[in-house]
Formats: C-alpha cells, sequence, structure tokens
C-alpha cells in the first residue's frame, strides 16, 4: 500500500510539473515581443512604413537596418526596407516591409504555442472593432517541420485587411515564425 501511494505522489508532481512547464512555454515573453512589435508597427500603421522609418531610421541601439542590397535580394525587387532587432527578452526579430505593401515580422524562435495565443489575442482585440472573420488553421510539413498558417480579415478605413501567422514546431532557415499584414481585395 505504502508503494503504492508513493506511484501516486510522484504521478502527481510530475503532472504539475509538466502543467507549470506547459504554462510557462505559452506566456513565453518573446512570443509577446514579438506580436506587440507586429501591432505596433504593422497592424496600427495599417502596414504604412512611415512610423518605423521615423521611430528606427537608420537604426539605433535596438534596430539594425538592412542594407538596400540585402532587402532586394530577399524581397526579389528594390524598394523595400527592413530591420534586425533583438528584444528586451533577446527575441531575434526582423521588422520588413515589402515593396508590395506587406508588412511583416519574422521570428527566430519562440513558442509555437505562446506564438499562436499572442496571435489570437491580438485578432480577438480586432473582431471587436469592425466586421472580420478568421480562416480555419491549415496544417502542412516542411521538411521535418510541421506548418500551422492562420489568416484574421477585418476592416481598415473601407479596405480589406489581412493578418497571416505561420508558426512552425522547430525553425525552418532563419525564422520559425512569420506574421503578415497587407490589404486584399
Amino acid at each position: 500500500m505504502h508503494k503504492l501511494r508513493l506511484v501516486f505522489v510522484c504521478v502527481g508532481l510530475a503532472t504539475s510539473f509538466t502543467a507549470i512547464a506547459s504554462e510557462a512555454m505559452a506566456s513565453d515573453a518573446r512570443a509577446n515581443e514579438s506580436v506587440a512589435l507586429f501591432k505596433s508597427f504593422c497592424v496600427a500603421t495599417a502596414g504604412d512604413k512611415a512610423r518605423a522609418l521615423s521611430v528606427l531610421g537608420e537604426g539605433n541601439a535596438l534596430a539594425r537596418r538592412l542594407p538596400e542590397a540585402v532587402t532586394t535580394a530577399m524581397f526579389g525587387k528594390s524598394g523595400g526596407v527592413a530591420w534586425a532587432l533583438s528584444s528586451p527578452s533577446q527575441a531575434q526579430l526582423l521588422l520588413a516591409y515589402n515593396p508590395m505593401g506587406i508588412c511583416e515580422v519574422r521570428i527566430a524562435e519562440a513558442d509555437e504555442a505562446a506564438m499562436i495565443e499572442q496571435f489570437h489575442a491580438l485578432t480577438t482585440s480586432l473582431s471587436t472593432r469592425s466586421s472580420s472573420n478568421s480562416g480555419q488553421p491549415e496544417k502542412r510539413r516542411q521538411g521535418n517541420a510541421n506548418l500551422t498558417y492562420e489568416t484574421f480579415n477585418y476592416e481598415v478605413g473601407g479596405q480589406k485587411a489581412l493578418l497571416a501567422i505561420t508558426t512552425s514546431d522547430q525553425r525552418v532557415g532563419e525564422q520559425q515564425h512569420v506574421i503578415t499584414f497587407s490589404f486584399v481585395s
């Protein structure tokens, strides 16, 4: 009986530690800061790069502007602008505005569940302001990585905006997650 009670105590402790670890991962500060950056520089500005240019300019202690040759290679054409940033929690981020009018934040690494949770919190806050809808998550594999893609549409100044997030259970190239803002017709 004593051994059986010990097994139940051990199983209970393991379950508690697993729950605590899951909660800690869901509150990954890198995910919080990534979505906050996206909200400030992509959503709040309706994808306009003017705010980023005035705040980040050619670069500062927090952000390094990428050379035009790099952004041209990245987007396949000239006219884009991007900054490499490191957040207070050491999240490695890329804020970019491509020549086609898409604002994006690329996240090198953060907990996938926390990224999805933060994206849903953002879309929930936006859905109270105007008509909106969310697309069903789509899942696929790329190499050894499991990717999830989700979209959210809402109205901004009479135009239809599209937010999209692609998350992965591991890094794919230079990033693990990407969030985009664009206008669609």
